[in-house]
């Protein structure tokens, strides 16, 4: 290689010596000197001096362009919170769009693997283990703007994005952290989709996890009525399904209106499946809130789904405003209709007082003339004492009656 001087421009320039040259490799690893190709003798191609330690190679084809530097020089970076002046041996510079391109790069690269040529890397860093955590990465993006860091268009193919191959205890393969207070409005990870289509594993997917594929560890001194899961309307963020810093968990149903009535809780489903002997049939119980009407009223409802349909068998009613509670265990009507028209108990339904004295026992009758409540447990004179009442045969009291007698 020699210099020489471009009189036309000025520039200097590095000239390679063409005779006995072993060639410049092409594309297709072969070696060739191109024939008046010489890009170093070109006019406009050259190396000049833009500071102390610094080599530039610079571009003059009617807009003046320096393309790279070599050497050592130093360049305050564009931190806002703590700016550092960077010392740099190569540095690069972005050429301006001109007609026919649509994106502009200092460096361009493209990994095309062949058969015999797989494991191609467009940049490649190797970190010794000297390294200590919160010391200088790899590759460091000071970014001041509003749009991506680092952005992956994955057009064609189902390789990943990212990914990071951890073959060491104890390591990180993403890490996404707050480094001040009061950024209320940040996210440290966002998956965002915004189209009708459901994916079919979701915007999270912990594949082929044997355990703990999601774990919060929470701080102990939040305030428990911090959510730390919540699932929220797309408009005014209203919370639907909520679990708190103490594990407490809610389920709020739609906002009741004039025109669309009062609103019923999420439902709480448990399925199982039975085998009916042929096929397997869904089987389990629903539980929600259902509106009573009124402020104070509430209905909490217990429903049994199964293949003959879904009915409500349990409800726990209560009005706050006159102190009223009931407990309503319901069977089908006549028509086969659960509306509380018989209610049902088991064998023998016991009230239990003082530690488990018996206050009350129900039984089923045996005969028609059986005795229907077995015994009653009064408080007399400061001492418990059982009596018992039984029923009267019948017409014992005239036609038609029947006369309780309780012995004294």
């Amino acid at each position: 290689m020699k210099l020489a001087v471009d009189l036309a421009s000025g520039n200097v320039l590095l000239v390679p010596n063409i005779a006995g040259a072993a060639g410049i490799p092409l594309n297709d690893g072969t070696l060739a000197v191109p024939q008046g190709a010489n890009f170093m003798t070109e006019p406009g191609l050259g190396i000049w001096h833009p500071g102390v330690n610094l080599m530039g190679f610079a571009v003059n084809n009617g807009v003046p362009f320096e393309a790279f530097e070599l050497g050592t020089g130093t360049e305050l970076n564009s931190d806002p919170i703590s700016p550092s002046v960077v010392r740099y041996a190569a540095r690069g510079f972005m050429p301006a769009l001109v007609g026919g391109t649509n994106e502009t790069a200092h460096l361009f690269i493209r990994v095309d693997p062949t058969v015999g040529d797989p494991q191609q890397a467009g940049l490649y860093v190797d970190i010794t283990s000297a390294q200590l955590d919160t010391w200088g990465p790899a590759i460091k993006v000071i970014h001041a703007g509003s749009g991506d860091a680092i952005y992956v268009a994955q057009v064609d193919g189902n390789g990943s994005a990212y990914e990071a191959a951890s073959w060491t205890d104890g390591s990180r393969g993403y890490i996404s952290t707050w480094q001040v207070n009061g950024l209320a409005n940040s996210t440290l990870f966002n998956a965002l989709a915004g189209f009708p289509t459901v994916p079919n594993y979701g915007l999270f997917y912990a594949d082929l996890s044997f355990g703990n594929a999601f774990t919060i560890r929470r701080m102990d001194t939040a305030n428990p009525g911090q959510s730390q899961i919540r699932l929220i309307e797309e408009v005014g963020g209203r919370e639907r399904f909520v679990v708190y810093q103490d594990g407490s968990v809610k389920l709020q149903g739609d906002v009741a209106t004039g025109g669309g009535g009062d609103q019923a809780s999420p439902e709480m489903r448990l399925f199982g499946s039975i085998w009916d002997g042929a096929a397997a049939q869904v089987n389990g119980f629903i539980a929600k809130m259902i509106p009573a009407g009124g402020d104070n009223n509430g209905i909490y409802g217990l429903y049994h789904q199964s293949p003959l349909g879904t009915a409500l068998i349990l409800q726990v009613v209560n009005d706050n405003a006159v102190a009223n509670s009931q407990i309503m265990v319901l069977g089908p009507n006549a028509l086969g209709q659960y509306r509380g028209a018989s209610l049902w108990s088991p064998a023998t339904l016991q009230l239990l007082v003082g530690g488990g004295t018996l206050a009350a026992e129900l039984v089923v009758p045996a005969v028609a003339d059986d005795t229907a409540i077995g015994t009653l447990t009064i408080h007399q004179g400061g001492v418990l004492v059982t009596k018992k009442v039984t029923q009267g045969a019948l017409n014992s009291g005239g036609a038609g009656f029947r006369a309780l007698v309780v012995p004294n």
